[in-house]
């Protein structure tokens, strides 16, 4: 019998913690209120891995290893590129109402508040088990598939700043006066290239009481850390980042609040975050949008007397109306922060606009914002527009998905165009790549075949009503001499018509069917490494002719649509020409490149074996030390420690190899020695016989 993991899950849940003004470098505990509230929900279509809550909290707090809390790039390969961005982050809405008529302002979460009972935890869900986060998509193919979806990933919540108990549990929310709002998040992410790294955050602000709320204010308050667990991670002991080299700054000209890393840690953390006011339900001229930042939870500052943490409703009321408008605090134009450590601190970053107006009961107002990233530009020393132009094009495309900034440039707003015909606006119209083809990856004896598709060439644009698709590109992980790089472009082909490489598609038409699926084009990747699992992986992407007259780019779908691991190696034996099962790396030198460096991360490989296959290994003295049953069309490496820790659901094995991780039957390493192993063809009976050599 094949050996059995066993996996012991013990759930945490957090209490209230209290921190001293100095942060230490470990992570938060859990935000958590009732056993609905769900706090596990985050974007990953696109390449900004952002948690999003029902109870208006942004972010998870670095608590789960699997989790990103703002992630960028999400799934860059290279460990650099992976760089978190916000511990957590929420929504304030401020202004004047209840039966008192005074000020109030209703928090998701404020400096130092990390579990339910505290003040400034404000907003909740319901205590009903079905209160969670709603998800629907655009993409035809998703399972969340929906023709009401706004982008390829929406998330959908409510919560309510009504209650001043946490419904279902008996904590009571201190200090809280509620202005009487129901709040309903819609935030939006795509996976096209061009706007993969923002995600739209979309409020309905509705006026639940018997009073009119006056002068509303709504923002985001957001704990910015930008930082890379692969540079020293949080969840190794004595590992995480420091967050008293982050510097804040506001750029006015993109109503966009932003962070980053002062020195990006040796190339790790060369990033920035963004928050940017894309719009309301009030006039763009009438809404003025105000930037703040402070030293986290501190009531007071020596260093900076003006910026210190708001800690009442009238205090958070100032911020968001705007307490330093105009005089907006950039460290670097102000000589720096201190370098002292004792002086050092880490800010908090706010953006709030308003006035949104009144609320009368029952009427609803509307604000939206974008959580955007970028990669450093270049390599300047200094926070400069030009370091920021990556973070700047990133926001302008989740601008343009707001309320179509002039993408054609003949003065008219793509979402100003009726197109429905009811008089209002069109948002989140985005000009569309072609859609990546269907693609098959066919792993072999030291290659990998790709074939795919003509479907890319029939789409039409949404904007422009034309088919102007142009070409192909096929990506692959990088190569070795590309240590910076996040991907190799192995091959671009394209139409002969004066736009690009015009290299035409003759070298790779095919015409053939596999598995009941027409196939074009046939392209082969050789002088490969067999057996590496997570060396090699596969995208191809196509791409659009672009507009020139209207300074519309070239558009290209996103790699991330049909990327495929791939693992080289023998096919499965099948007729009378088989080849002799073999084993590789033989002998087996205490470590193959491919090892991780515990005992259960070594691995070898059984190759040339039949579809259906029985494997037995034995001592020279003819124990059993192990055996495994080989079934090669679904085989996927699951039985090994190694090949589950690397690869996932998009990893194609070749049918007629089988990793083994050198551990026993009886859950133990095998030491060095002489092994035998009897592999039987279980659709023929045939038996083959070998041997291999383990030195440790």
């Amino acid at each position: 019998m094949k050996k059995t993991s066993f996996f012991l899950i013990i759930l945490f849940i957090s209490t209230a913690a209290v921190f001293p003004r100095q942060r230490p470098s470990y992570r938060a505990p859990t935000l958590q209120k009732t056993s609905v509230d769900d706090y596990w929900h985050y974007h990953n279509v696109g390449n900004l891995g952002l948690t999003v809550t029902n109870y208006g909290v942004l972010g998870e707090g670095y608590n789960n290893p699997d989790q990103p809390s703002c992630v960028y790039k999400l799934y860059a390969d290279n460990a650099r590129y992976q760089i978190e961005h916000l511990s957590y982050g929420g929504l304030w809405i401020g202004g004047r109402g209840g039966a008192d008529a005074d000020v109030h302002v209703s928090t998701a979460i404020v400096d130092g508040v990390f579990a339910a009972g505290e003040e400034g935890f404000e907003f909740t869900n319901s205590a009903a088990q079905g209160d969670t986060i709603r998800i629907r998509s655009s993409i035809v193919t998703s399972p969340y598939f929906d023709p009401d979806a706004v982008s390829h990933q929406d998330f959908i919540g409510n919560f309510t700043d009504v209650n001043t108990r946490v419904p279902g549990t008996e904590f009571e929310i201190p200090n809280h006066t509620p202005l009487g709002i129901n709040v309903h998040l819609e935030s939006y992410a795509w996976n096209f290239a061009f706007t993969d790294a923002f995600v739209i955050l979309n409020y309905t602000i509705t006026n639940i009481s018997d009073y009119p709320i006056e002068d509303v204010y709504a923002g985001l308050w957001l704990d910015t850390a930008v930082g890379n667990m692969n540079y020293t991670s949080i969840f190794e002991p004595g590992g995480g980042w420091s967050w008293y080299d982050n510097l804040n700054g506001f750029d006015i000209n993109y109503d966009m609040g932003y962070q980053y890393d002062v020195d990006g840690d040796d190339g790790f953390a060369q990033s920035y975050i963004g928050v940017r006011y894309l719009g309301s339900s009030q006039p763009r001229d009438s809404v003025q949008v105000n930037y703040d930042q402070w030293p986290w939870s501190t009531p007071s500052d020596i260093s900076f007397p003006d910026y210190v943490t708001p800690k009442d409703d009238m205090q958070r009321y100032e911020v968001m109306r705007g307490r330093h408008t105009g005089k907006y605090f950039n460290p670097t134009a102000s000589g720096g922060y201190p370098t002292d450590p004792a002086d050092a601190a880490s800010w908090m970053l706010n953006v709030h606009a308003g006035s949104l107006g009144d609320l009368q009961p029952g009427d609803s107002l509307n604000v939206v914002y974008a959580i955007v990233c970028g990669l450093w530009a270049n390599t300047d020393e200094t926070d400069t527009p030009g370091r920021r132009a990556n973070l700047r094009l990133n926001s302008d495309w989740a601008k343009i998905a707001y309320n179509g900034e002039d993408i054609n440039g003949d003065g008219i707003l793509q979402a100003e165009e009726d197109n429905n015909g009811d008089g209002g606006i069109n948002r989140y119209i985005l000009p569309s790549p072609p859609p990546s083809p269907n693609m098959l990856v066919q792993p072999g004896d030291g290659q990998v075949t790709l074939f795919w598709d003509n479907i890319s060439e029939e789409f039409e644009d949404p904007i422009t009503r034309k088919k102007d698709f142009e070409g192909y590109r096929i990506y692959s992980a990088t190569k070795t001499a590309e240590l910076d790089a996040e991907y190799s472009l192995l091959a671009q082909f394209d139409k002969v018509n004066d736009l690009g490489y015009n290299t035409g598609f003759a070298k790779i038409k095919v015409d053939t069917v596999i598995d009941n699926h027409h196939y074009s084009y046939k392209f082969v990747n050789d002088n490969l490494l067999n057996g590496w699992p997570d060396k090699y992986w596969y995208s191809i992407t196509a791409y659009d002719e672009g507009n020139p007259k209207n300074n519309l780019p070239s558009l290209e779908s996103s790699i991330l649509e049909n990327k495929t691991y791939a693992i080289p190696g023998t096919p499965q034996q099948q007729g009378d020409k088989k080849l002799p099962v073999s084993v590789f790396p033989n002998p087996y030198r205490a470590q193959a490149l491919w090892d991780g460096t515990g005992d259960r991360e070594k691995m070898i490989w059984f190759i040339n074996l039949p579809a259906r296959a029985q494997v037995r290994i034995y001592t020279l003295a003819g124990d059993v030390v192990d055996e495994f049953e080989h079934d090669g069309a679904n085989y996927a490496g699951q039985d090994v420690e190694l090949m589950a820790g690397r690869i996932g659901d998009n990893t194609i094995l070749a049918g007629g190899m089988h990793a083994w991780d050198l551990i026993s039957t009886y859950d133990q390493a095998v030491a060095t020695g002489l092994y035998f192993y009897s592999v039987e063809d279980l659709d023929s009976g045939e038996l083959q016989t070998g041997k291999f050599v383990i030195i440790k």
